[in-house]
């Protein structure tokens, strides 16, 4: 009589790893200095947190056996299908942070492709004159088709990046941006009047925001359902956070509900005393809803930026994707918790509200 198949969850999976190696005497930074996985990593896959199996698989092989072997089926509970917003427009979420290089851009395009490889249809607007976010995503843009858009509030054709990310690309033609605006007869809600036109068509919109608090950053946060904070773990980072907070209550009272799905420490170097002390300073500001996942600084994330791909494409097996991933994670569950997606399965989404809340 053949032997019945087993079923095992991710987290089961990860059990077993765990015992197994207990029982071998392996420890988990072993098993990183012999696969080159960043030992937080081994924790999390014997705790059935990360989602990739060949992380399982390369564990399983370095213990002598196999996820085969140990299940001869596996039934991962990973990040949910989604299947787009509750009331089939899209939740629109603006990245801002007066201080440069606090990873905005970053944020957006990695967290950007993530949801896109989950099945979302995704959506971003560029309104630094950078255009950095082309950069990433490996498109030549100058910021015309959307400043065109916007000028004449109709309504222009995105580019189609390769990772499954649709874009309004910024560039040197934003420069007349600001100008427009202030001579706008509304001139706090010239980028929600287009961001409009596209509600219909994406499950989410991500807004990437100039280093300031122009008036291109405050119609992007007036624009937008959810505000996204990047924010480095230093001393300049924090006390222009405070600024961004007040501004945010001001457009919040005059043109909400713009809700803080969250802030995300940044660029942390957790050898460094000051990063962990601004990192604890920013985790006590509950109102600001820091996140969980800590992105650290990373030399994956630099060198994706340089070849032009989110890091989960350049580096899919580093700390860096690793860190992109979870943060990917924890943002859906609280947009889950806002009612701004559904799973395909009516009790997870309700398991996932319940987790974020």
């Amino acid at each position: 009589m053949p032997a019945s198949s087993t079923t095992l969850s991710k987290a089961e999976l990860g059990e077993q790893l765990a015992q197994l190696a207990q029982t071998q005497g392996v420890t988990q930074q072993t098993l990183a200095d012999a696969l080159g996985i960043h030992r937080s990593t081994i924790s999390k896959v014997f705790k059935g947190q990360v989602q990739k199996l060949t992380h399982y698989e390369s564990i399983a092989k370095q213990l002598g056996t196999s996820t085969q072997k140990l299940s001869k089926q596996l039934k991962f509970e990973a990040t949910p299908q989604l299947k787009g917003s509750s009331n089939s427009q899209a939740s629109v979420i603006t990245v801002a942070i007066q201080k440069g290089g606090s990873g905005k851009t970053t944020t957006v395009v990695n967290l950007a492709a993530l949801w896109a490889r989950e099945g979302l249809k995704v959506l971003v607007i560029d309104l630094d004159m950078q255009g950095h976010c082309a950069l990433h995503l490996g498109e030549q843009a100058d910021g015309a088709a959307l400043m065109n858009a916007i000028r004449t509030r109709s309504k222009v054709d995105p580019i189609k990046t390769e990772f499954g990310v649709d874009l309004l690309a910024g560039g040197a033609a934003l420069r007349s941006l600001t100008p427009h605006l202030l001579s706008s007869i509304s001139p706090l809600t010239e980028v929600k009047r287009l961001v409009k036109l596209y509600r219909d068509d994406y499950d989410l919109i991500l807004i990437d925001t100039a280093p300031s608090l122009e008036t291109s950053t405050c119609n992007a946060i007036v624009a937008a359902d959810f505000l996204l904070i990047p924010v480095q773990t230093e001393t300049g980072a924090l006390e222009g956070l405070a600024t961004l907070y007040e501004v945010y209550e001001m457009l919040s009272e005059d043109h909400g509900p713009i809700q803080i799905l969250a802030s995300v420490p940044t660029l942390h170097d957790a050898r460094t005393v000051l990063h962990d002390q601004m990192l604890q300073t920013l985790q006590q500001h509950t109102h600001l809803r820091p996140t969980d996942i800590v992105i650290k600084r990373s030399i994956p994330v630099a060198e994706a930026f340089t070849m032009r791909q989110p890091v989960s494409e350049y580096a899919p097996d580093s700390s860096a994707a690793e860190s992109f991933e979870d943060l990917c994670h924890e943002l859906t569950q609280r947009l889950l918790a806002h009612g701004a997606l559904q799973t395909a399965d009516t009790t997870m989404t309700q398991a996932l509200q319940e987790v974020a809340q």
